[in-house]
């Protein structure tokens, strides 16, 4: 072995020493980079260490951060509804000057009852409580 491949050990034992000694995260991970920079293998000690992180991370998910990504998800979904009905709604008048007509739904504003319901089936949540996050986080313009 070259005396830079030597040195790298050396700087690994010496991290796993140190991490076992403070329990420290920063030595594990300063492991990972050298041993990733140098090109040679993670040790054993550390993939462990990563492993422990990342199912640490994974329970730590709960009910409420899914709940609040499904309706993150549901409220995307409308918000995209929304816009989609109201490029119709600006295709159409352009269309009206040139005599076109252009046929996008019987009102000219979007249903959002219809819009919150369908998006909340996707996603599992309520339609009234998306509803009302949807139009919480509209900004009304005064009048």
């Amino acid at each position: 072995m070259d005396l830079k491949g030597t040195g790298v050990l050396i700087a690994l034992q010496c991290d796993q020493d140190l991490y076992d000694n403070t329990q420290n995260p920063r030595y594990a991970w300063h492991a990972w980079k050298l041993a990733r920079a140098a090109q040679v293998a993670v040790p054993d000690w550390v993939l462990r260490f990563v492993d422990q992180r990342a199912a640490s991370e994974i329970t730590k998910r709960t009910r409420e951060t899914d709940t609040a990504d499904r309706y993150d998800a549901a409220l995307t979904e409308m918000e995209v509804a929304v816009t989609r009905h109201r490029r119709r709604l600006a295709i159409r008048r352009v269309g009206k000057p040139l005599g076109r007509d252009i046929p996008i739904s019987r009102r000219d504003n979007p249903n959002l009852t219809a819009i919150a319901r369908a998006a909340a089936n996707t996603d599992g949540v309520s339609a009234n409580r998306l509803l009302a996050r949807y139009r919480a986080s509209v900004k009304r313009p005064k009048r």
